[in-house]
């Protein structure tokens, strides 16, 4: 696939789901110089919207005549691809805000060619979308099974709370999460930040490197802000070309069992993110 995609036509008499429809007008605010002529990205297919459609099939696609219709395989998509402004998430991280906008899922969905709803659904699917517990410190799930394999199941008998072979039957708070990992800090620092998923994707700590940075702590830190966040899923993503094309063809049963792995069918991650890719498009 060689653009962003979206899963139905925009235009007049089409579907226009409001997700694919905030696509496209970001897409075309993206290939607009004047910042007058920006359009709402409001996921509403009004009078603006199609004339912008149309302006843009007349001027740059020089199609004859424009039908102000957008579909997911056609020629105004792959123009506005090429058309859109190059701003990648780059390792920087000096978001201050808490909350992720539109312009995160966007550009992630460019990024990795596949469509927004699509990063929306993992995103909801593991943290109903939600990067921080508070201000700074981002949602976490500590995994006992994991720091015991980390440290050779060093800790498992003086320290079973933290430290075992089997998963947690029940996680608890996340809060409680920080208290299980500043205990396990104090047994084995870097084995402890490895052991917890972290932030709107819940990403575990352990693929630090194939999330683009040299260092746990240097993942850790990059956590707490979300531009940090957004730059560990979309290397994560990229790094596995089994996992960025099930993503890409929405092939959640598929994605499930290689972001959650083999028990995934236990809480029905497949089940969830599609039914969450669903609400995506249409919230």
């Amino acid at each position: 696939m060689e653009h962003i995609q979206i899963g139905f036509p925009v235009g007049p008499g089409q579907l226009n789901q409001k997700q694919d429809v905030r696509t496209i007008q970001a897409l075309l605010n993206s290939a607009t110089q004047n910042q007058s002529d920006k359009l709402s990205v409001d996921g509403i297919v009004g009078p603006k919207t199609i004339a912008r459609i149309r302006q843009y099939q007349a001027n740059i696609v020089k199609l004859d005549p424009p039908d102000g219709i957008i579909s997911p395989h056609g020629v105004t998509l792959r123009s506005l691809h090429f058309k859109k402004k190059e701003k990648h998430i780059v390792p920087q991280f000096h978001s201050s805000g808490n909350v992720i906008t539109e312009d995160y899922f966007i550009e992630a969905a460019h990024t990795l060619k596949c469509e927004v709803a699509a990063v929306k659904a993992i995103a909801m699917t593991e943290t109903k979308g939600s990067p921080f517990l508070s201000p700074g410190k981002p949602y976490i799930l500590y995994e006992r099974h994991i720091f015991s394999s980390l440290t050779n199941n060093r800790f498992d008998t003086s320290h079973p709370d933290i430290s075992a072979k089997e998963p947690y039957p029940h996680y608890g708070t996340y809060n409680q999460q920080y208290i299980r990992l500043d205990e396990a800090r104090k047994l084995d620092e870097n084995a402890a930040l490895e052991s917890a998923s972290w932030g709107a994707f819940q990403i575990l700590g352990r693929y630090y490197k194939r999330c683009g940075f040299n260092s746990i702590q240097q993942f850790v830190s990059g956590m707490k802000t979300i531009d940090g966040q957004f730059y560990s899923f979309i290397n994560f993503i990229n790094s596995d070309n089994s996992l960025l094309n099930a993503l890409q063809q929405k092939s959640w049963r598929r994605v499930a069992y290689i972001y959650n792995g083999r028990a995934y069918y236990k809480k029905h991650y497949d089940i969830r993110l599609a039914n969450n890719y669903q609400l995506a498009l249409s919230a």
